[in-house]
C-alpha cells in the first residue's frame, strides 16, 4: 500500500499549484536592528531605547551589545519581538525558540506547541507526530475559504530542502516553512527530493 502511495505521490509531484508568499503575522527583524533589552524585567522590545540596559545590532544571526562586549547568536533562520519576548524560527528544524539574556548568560528555550498556538491563534497546529505511521498522511476538514496551518515539528527530524507541491490546491508559503495557506480541498506534498526513511515525504488531506 505504501509503495502504490509513493508511486502516485511522485506523479502528482510533478506540477504546483502556487499563489505566492504570504506575509509573517509579526514584524521580522531585519539586518541591522537594533533591540533593547530591559536587563531587570528581562524583556525585550524591537525598538531602540536609549536607555535600555543592552541594545544588541543585528547581523545575520548574530547580535552585538552596542553596550557591553555581550554577543551572541540565535542559529535560526529569522528573529521577531512580541510581548516583551525575543524569538527565533528555524526552518529546517520547523521548530520556535525564545532566547533569553539574563546576568551576561544567554539561553535558549524551545517553545511549546500550547505556546505556540498561543502565538498563532489564527492557525492549524500540525505536529508531525500527528501524521499516519503508516502513509505519513494528515487528513483535515477546511473551514471557511481559507485555513492557515503550522507544520510544527515534535520530533528530531531536520527538513533542510523540503518544500510543497500540489496539482490541484491553491496555496500560499510563507518566509517560515511550516507556514501555509491553503485556499481550496486537495492534497499537498510536503516532501524533499527522495523519500527515504529519514527523510520522508508528508501528505496533507484536504476536505
Amino acid at each position: 500500500m505504501k509503495k502504490i502511495l509513493v508511486i502516485f505521490l511522485t506523479m502528482f509531484a510533478m506540477n504546483s499549484v502556487y499563489a505566492g508568499e504570504a506575509a509573517f503575522p509579526y514584524t521580522v527583524l531585519k539586518e541591522g536592528s537594533v533591540i533593547s533589552l530591559n536587563q531587570i524585567s528581562g524583556t525585550w522590545s524591537s525598538k531602540n531605547i536609549k536607555n535600555a540596559g543592552e541594545q544588541f545590532v543585528k547581523s545575520g544571526t548574530e547580535y552585538s551589545s552596542r553596550i557591553t562586549d555581550l554577543n551572541f547568536s540565535t542559529d535560526c533562520d529569522f528573529e521577531f519581538v512580541t510581548r516583551g519576548l525575543l524569538l527565533g524560527y528555524s526552518s529546517s528544524e520547523l521548530k520556535f525558540y525564545e532566547i533569553s539574556v539574563k546576568d551576561g548568560e544567554i539561553s535558549k528555550r524551545l517553545l511549546l506547541a500550547s505556546e505556540v498556538a498561543e502565538l498563532f491563534p489564527n492557525y492549524r497546529i500540525i505536529p508531525i507526530s500527528s501524521f499516519s505511521n503508516t502513509t505519513n498522511s494528515y487528513k483535515f476538514r477546511k473551514k471557511g475559504n481559507t485555513v492557515k496551518i503550522i507544520i510544527l515539528n515534535d520530533t528530531e527530524r531536520v527538513f533542510d530542502g523540503y518544500d510543497y507541491s500540489s496539482n490541484n490546491v491553491k496555496f500560499e508559503k510563507y518566509k517560515a516553512k511550516g507556514f501555509l495557506n491553503i485556499s481550496s480541498a486537495g492534497m499537498v506534498q510536503f516532501s524533499s527530493e527522495i523519500n527515504t526513511e529519514d527523510s520522508p515525504w508528508y501528505i496533507l488531506l484536504i476536505r
